[in-house]
């Protein structure tokens, strides 16, 4: 269980350098700090070795993700121990969705505090469903078979300039993570999804 890696960590930063055990509160629980972070939810359902999958706020979001046949993790907030699990390590892009009907804040100034996998994030405000819908339908319009690791990613780039995913901002542009306290844009769900579906097989 991936879970255990979690425990394992915290139960390491819990001794000191000279080994002795973590300080106590006066009914002998050791600090809450030191306690392992919630289990990301859907983790165990990333297939081992994924280059890219979705990062959610919350559990609902990744049953949302899950239910369009797409690999999804739900948090609801980062926590940095989370770098150590495969999922997280391997990834090559995590591609962060926000639903504009959500408070974003604390999840997104939590992703953005952790340089090593804010570098690796792209984001969108179109919206969770809307997202891994058009990917779900596009992937059935074209099943390629993955020739290539060059292939791949120019195909998660093409994916990623449809549905305007950006460049994770740092903690220092406090502005622009405080509009996504409520993500500002979110697909109509009345739109021509055909846009999704176009033709690429002469690439």
């Amino acid at each position: 269980m991936q879970s255990d890696e979690l425990k394992m960590k915290a139960a390491s930063k819990a001794t000191t350098a000279q080994g002795s055990p973590a300080p106590a509160d006066s009914q002998g629980q050791i600090d809450a700090a030191e306690m392992p972070p919630p289990e990301p939810y859907d983790l165990d359902t990333i297939p081992a070795a994924c280059k890219a999958f979705f990062l959610v706020h919350g559990e609902m979001n990744a049953i949302y993700a899950r239910g369009y046949n797409q690999p999804a993790v739900g948090i609801e907030k980062w926590h940095q121990q989370y770098s150590i699990l495969p999922a997280f390590s391997q990834a090559e892009r995590i591609w962060v969705v926000l639903n504009g009907t959500e408070d974003n804040l604390s999840f997104v100034t939590s992703i953005a505090a952790d340089k090593l996998v804010r570098r690796r994030c792209r984001i969108s405000t179109w919206g969770v469903q809307s997202v891994t819908k058009s990917k779900m339908l596009w992937e059935q319009k074209h099943s390629y078979p993955i020739l290539s690791e060059e292939f791949r990613r120019w195909y998660d780039k093409q994916f990623e300039a449809i549905h305007d995913f950006q460049v994770f901002p740092p903690p220092s542009c406090v502005n622009k993570l405080k509009k996504w306290h409520h993500a500002w844009r979110a697909l109509d769900s009345a739109m021509d999804w055909s846009f999704f579906l176009e033709d690429t097989s002469d690439f």
